[in-house]
Formats: structure tokens, C-alpha cells, sequence
């Protein structure tokens, strides 16, 4: 394709300077001596646009395909090196497994959010509530539990600088200390600051899993545990209940 391209422009070339001799002086174009200017401009004007046309037909587009080469050149390399690429293996999920005794009051507790859903109007969820704090009372009856897990929602501390810690159990049941000096007058829940589960507490970040061992609050009236909720309808569908904490750990 190249030497039929540089002989189509020599060729060009020869017929561009038939065609401009041929204006000057017709009779030394090879067409007889009685040829005219236009018979000459004709014949080498011609004879130059078909030359034109073959030497553009005849030359490779090299900018385009240089680009369909560089293009199928970069989608074979994408397909050689795709199965030699290392695949990124996926982050373990730790697994955590509950004691029987956090088992079984998650479950009472779901189960009361249920039916709590299930229910018509307050009269009968006041009948769920007090179906659950009846099974609950079975469950943690001493009101101290040991080693049980749950995943951190809260680290704080109010005004006086004590600490505030809030685990979630399960989807929307959560145990904590209060959060502020009054609520907490007579119940020392609040963490305080330079001992053992302070110091451990305040390493924790939201959504670290723990274990932590301590004691529910006494709730009023039926309750067997303090849930601090000013709603029945909060009690049921995102209990917190008051807890103290004796030992926290990260797992």
C-alpha cells in the first residue's frame, strides 16, 4: 500500500505540472501542437482529481486505526490479566455467641415487640407489657447476668465527667446507664472515672462488640427490671433498660 501510494503521488505530481505547462503553453503537453488551454487544463485536470481520489483511497487511515489498534490491544491485556488477578478476599465477620440466659431474655423481649405490633390499642398492649416483665422476672430473677455480648451504640459522659455507656442486645433493645446525675441519684449507675470499667469503657467505639458482665435495676411496681421509657408504646417497640455495669471487655 505504501509504494502504490508514493507512485500515485508522483503520478500527481507529473500531471499537476502537465496541467499548469498546459495553461502556459498547450502545445508542449504532449497533446499535439495544435492543442488549446482549455483541452489541456481538461485532460491534466482530470487526469490530477483521479490521481487524488486513488492515492486518498489507497492510504491507510492512521490516526483511526491506530486508536482501533491501541483499543484492541488495551481489551486483550484487560482479558489476559483478569484471570491472573488475585480475587480480594472478602473481610471475616466475627461471630459472636450469646449466653442462654441473653438468648432467652432477647427472646422474650422480641416477642413482646411483636405482639406489641400486633396490637389494636394500649389496653392490650399494657396486656403485652405485662405478659413480658411476668416472663422476664422468670428469666433474670437474681437480675445479674455474666458475661454477656452486645454491640456498642453509645460512649459518653454527662456534666461531672462520669460515664455513660449504651450496648444494644439485639435490633432495638438496648441496656445503659442513665445519662444524667439526677436519674441517677440513688441508682451508681453512671461510671466512674479512674476505675476499671471506666478505663476499659472509654477505648470502646460505637459499633465494638464487648462482653460485659453486671446488674439490672429493680423496676417499680411488677417490673423485675427498670426500662426507662415514658411511653408504653417505647417500653415495647425500643425498650432500654438501666443497667449497672461491673466489667466490660472487647472481643
Amino acid at each position: 500500500m505504501e509504494v502504490l501510494s508514493g507512485i500515485l503521488a508522483l503520478v500527481f505530481l507529473a500531471l499537476l505540472v502537465m496541467f499548469v505547462i498546459g495553461l502556459i503553453a498547450p502545445g508542449k503537453v504532449f497533446l499535439g501542437k495544435d492543442c488549446t488551454r482549455g483541452k489541456a487544463a481538461v485532460v491534466y485536470g482530470v487526469g490530477c482529481l483521479a490521481a487524488l481520489c486513488l492515492f486518498g483511497f489507497v492510504t491507510p487511515d492512521t490516526k483511526n486505526s491506530g486508536v482501533l489498534a491501541s483499543s484492541a490491544s488495551g481489551t486483550s491485556g484487560a482479558l489476559t490479566a483478569a484471570p491472573n488477578a488475585a480475587p480480594t478476599p472478602a473481610p471475616e465477620e466475627k461471630t459472636v455467641q450469646m449466653p442462654d440466659s441473653e438468648a432467652n431474655f432477647v427472646t422474650i423481649v422480641a416477642e413482646g415487640q411483636q405482639n406489641a405490633k400486633d396490637a389494636k390499642n394500649d389496653m392490650q398492649r399494657g396486656g403485652v407489657k405485662a405478659a413480658r416483665d411476668k416472663k422476664l422476672c422468670k428469666a433474670i430473677g437474681s437480675r445479674k447476668v455474666t458475661d454477656w455480648v452486645g454491640q456498642v451504640t453509645k460512649v459518653g459522659a454527662n456534666s461531672d465527667g462520669k460515664g455513660i455507656l449504651e450496648v444494644e442486645l439485639a435490633k432495638g433493645i438496648i441496656i445503659k446507664t442513665w445519662n444524667n446525675s439526677l436519674s441517677d441519684m440513688e441508682d451508681h449507675t453512671l461510671i466512674e472515672p479512674g476505675s476499671a470499667v471506666f478505663n476499659t469503657a472509654s477505648n470502646f467505639s460505637e459499633g465494638q462488640i464487648i462482653k460485659f458482665s453486671g446488674t439490672f435495676l429493680r423496676g417499680i411496681e411488677n417490673e423485675c427490671v427498670r426500662e426507662s421509657s415514658l411511653s408504653l408504646q417505647g417500653t415495647l417497640d425500643e425498650p432500654e433498660f438501666i443497667f449497672r455495669f461491673s466489667s466490660v471487655s472487647p472481643l
